[in-house]
């Protein structure tokens, strides 16, 4: 069976090179496989400078100017098969289709509006729904919240961050998809600084392979899966 290290970042900008290398950095620490990045900010043709000799993007989706921007990058030496891929041209929205130790599976890195579209969840369901046959994970950061209690801190929530979390909820009902780092910590209050968290999440289906999960830096989020594949 096969462990996966993958995390979700949201780096709020990758146009530093400093930047860069520190992150890329971290996930040579972490000792990730497979990072889902949302708000890059990189045009379409620096895609390619979140790079070095241990990771690279194998999909990435940009925005026309340096906002947005989401990508997913994988570590070289892993042993796998890119079978298809996907992206949206607002730089929201990328899939990667792989094949790894004989079992489908999708990474899917996902940017949500910073003010509610009740569009933006339309068109993950409708995504969601092509990808029959893969199991599915997704690193997102949905400006939204699962439990406003428990995963954010400040003043009262604001009409679009009522409306974007209620939609999230039903959503993930609508699914079968869960926050596993809440699932894994249900009395635990963790968020990032403003509580944009980003999240992975993973079919109800495929919970038990979840192994350990934990809230780093850049409002990140790594879930280690044992056997996920297996």
């Amino acid at each position: 069976m096969t462990n996966l290290n993958l995390i979700s970042i949201n780096a709020r900008g990758l146009n530093i090179p400093h930047k860069r290398t520190t992150i890329l950095g971290f996930l040579h620490k972490r000792n990730i496989d497979f990072a889902m990045i949302q708000e890059s900010h990189l045009l379409h043709k620096d895609a390619a400078r979140f790079a070095n000799r241990l990771y690279h993007p194998i999909v990435f989706s940009s925005a026309p100017t340096k906002t947005k921007g989401v990508m997913i990058v994988c570590r070289r030496k892993l042993k796998f098969d890119l079978i298809g891929s996907w992206t949206d041209k607002e730089g929201r929205l990328a899939i990667a289709k792989n094949r790894l130790d004989g079992q489908n599976i999708a990474l899917f890195s996902a940017y949500a509006p910073n003010t509610f579209e009740a569009g933006f969840y339309d068109q993950l369901t409708k995504t969601l729904r092509d990808l029959t046959g893969f199991r599915l994970v997704m690193g997102t950061d949905f400006n939204a919240v699962w439990d406003s209690n428990m995963d954010r801190t400040g003043g009262a929530e604001s009409r679009d961050q009522r409306l974007a979390s209620d939609a999230l909820r039903r959503w993930a009902a609508q699914t079968n998809m869960i926050d596993i780092w809440r699932v894994m910590n249900p009395s635990i209050k963790d968020y990032s600084f403003f509580s944009d968290i980003s999240y992975l999440e993973i079919s109800t289906a495929r919970v038990h392979g979840a192994k350990e999960s934990t809230i780093e830096m850049w409002t990140s989020l790594i879930v280690n899966l044992k056997g996920i594949l297996g």
